[in-house]
């Protein structure tokens, strides 16, 4: 039996309220809006129905009061007005009323109108549990990804430490088999390890435990390290990158590790896609209060249907090489901590830029 709380100073229209709806609810009354705020922060209704104008407090600073409470503001509320009273129902509305009715009321459409908001109410009940139950959930995750990753960091590090001793040629002569299985190993070991960090990452940015360490900084010289610095992978692979740097700083305020994540994984994930003797283009400029970096390879360029999947967690492409599918969406959350975004554009065949700005005076 669902509570419904009918708040007015006229106990003939509090009687009715009870005659039309207590044969199917409960109904529980008060006489103004000080008392009918309080019954209803104890007794938590599904329905409540308030008149305007009542003593002691009426009845729209008692909606705005409902409204701003946690535990009442998903109450429907129904205002009772006097016929005629627009600026009474304008001002209810505006307060956070649900509905209202002009007295005197039809019977009919005030118990359909009572009716049709209680299923909404228990629609909106069931949205906040499973809504409840999905925070639990995700903390659950979180957790045990914590967990997992602390119990299998240890154990991966200490075979990485291992296939690397036995693969120093101080130590004894490998025939090329064993090299190769032990080099097959050691590969495996370190992309487990980044599978794992990239995990970490993950659950603790969606935790909301992952602070911005943002200070005043040239966005340029932060770019400029990065392309030097992945200038050793892209000549392994026999493709250049090409960044001019600004002649006037790009000041923002960023936190430097996180955006050199981003740059690194953009270009890195431009290396990898890049055919020989190509050429990735890294730009970076300021677009009105933001700041915007793009990165342009000339790769196989990704399909429009894969375009809008590339930033969901675990996603690897059709010509993704080996990876964890974690690193766009890790870049997207990071940027998005910095109130920015991240997007990408391509056509199959004609490669791909990636884009990522943020407004210059940062997020502290």
């Amino acid at each position: 039996m669902s509570k419904i709380l009918a708040i007015d100073d006229n106990p003939i229209i509090t009687d009715f309220v009870k005659d039309i709806l207590g044969n199917e609810h409960e109904v529980i009354t008060c006489d103004n809006g000080k008392s009918g705020l309080e019954a209803a922060l104890k007794i938590l209704p599904d329905l409540i129905v308030i008149d305007v104008m009542m003593p002691v407090m009426d009845g729209i600073t008692a909606v705005a009061k409902l409204k701003a409470e946690p535990t009442t503001k998903g109450i429907p509320i129904i205002m009772l007005t006097a016929l005629g009273k627009d600026e009474d129902i304008v001002r209810g509305l505006d307060a956070g009323a649900d509905d209202y009715m002009e007295k005197p009321f039809s019977t009919k459409v005030f118990s359909a109108r009572v009716n049709t908001h209680l299923r909404s109410k228990a629609l909106y009940d069931e949205l906040e549990d499973a809504y409840s139950r999905l925070k639990e959930l995700d903390t659950l995750k979180n957790n045990f990804i914590a967990m997992a990753s602390h119990e299998l960091r240890t154990p991966l590090n200490i075979v990485t430490g291992y296939v690397e001793i036995l693969l120093d040629n101080s130590i004894e002569e490998l025939n090329p088999r064993s090299r190769q299985i032990l080099e097959v190993m050691l590969s495996t070991s370190e992309g487990m390890t980044k599978t794992i960090k990239d995990m970490l990452s993950l659950s603790i940015i969606e935790a909301g435990q992952l602070p911005l360490e943002a200070e005043k900084l040239d966005l340029s010289n932060l770019l400029a390290q990065s392309v030097e610095s992945l200038n050793i992978m892209a000549r392994k692979k026999d493709v250049s990158i090409e960044f001019t740097p600004n002649e006037k700083p790009l000041i923002g305020i960023f936190d430097q590790i996180k955006i050199n994540q981003v740059i690194s994984n953009l270009i890195g994930n431009a290396i990898k896609f890049s055919p020989k003797e190509s050429t990735i283009t890294v730009t970076a400029k300021k677009i009105d209060e933001d700041l915007t970096v793009s990165i342009a390879d000339s790769g196989n360029g990704i399909s429009e249907q894969e375009l809008d999947r590339i930033f969901d967690e675990f996603y690897k492409g059709e010509n993704s090489e080996s990876g964890t599918g974690l690193g766009l969406a890790i870049c997207k959350k990071l940027i998005a901590l910095h109130d920015g975004r991240l997007w990408a554009e391509s056509k199959k065949g004609s490669g791909t830029t990636f884009y990522f700005s943020f407004p210059i005076t940062g997020k502290v």
